[in-house]
């Protein structure tokens, strides 16, 4: 069950953007919110991983997977900084205020996340 919205601060999802996404289906988001943080509950880590062994290829796809699904969930933060990251990734010139910015929004997003699903 998804926790009531007016009792939460939302800084990092816009659950009502998400909803108009998604036609409304608040069970469907629910899902896919499940399946958000699952997928990228490792995604720190495994960019550190990539970025570290120079395989900014394999990071980029993560950061642009990660990107069109934050466009449909209403993660816009998320999204604007995984946009600015995979242009990073692309020249394989990443700043680290650029990963740090986009790693406090994934931390945020993801704990957010978590407080919606979980009661």
């Amino acid at each position: 069950m998804l926790k009531q919205e007016s009792t939460l601060k939302m800084a990092y999802v816009d659950r009502g953007f998400g909803l108009k996404q998604l036609n409304g289906d608040s069970q469907l988001q629910i899902r896919l919110f499940k399946k958000f943080h699952k997928e990228y509950i490792t995604l720190e880590d495994d960019l550190r991983q990539c970025i570290q062994s120079g395989n900014y290829s394999r990071a980029h796809g993560y950061v642009h997977t990660l990107k069109g699904v934050c466009a449909n969930l209403g993660c816009h933060t998320l999204f604007r900084l995984s946009d600015l990251l995979q242009t990073q990734l692309l020249s394989e010139q990443v700043e680290a205020e650029t990963l740090k910015s986009f790693i406090d929004a994934l931390d945020g997003t993801l704990k957010e996340i978590n407080r919606l699903v979980c009661a």
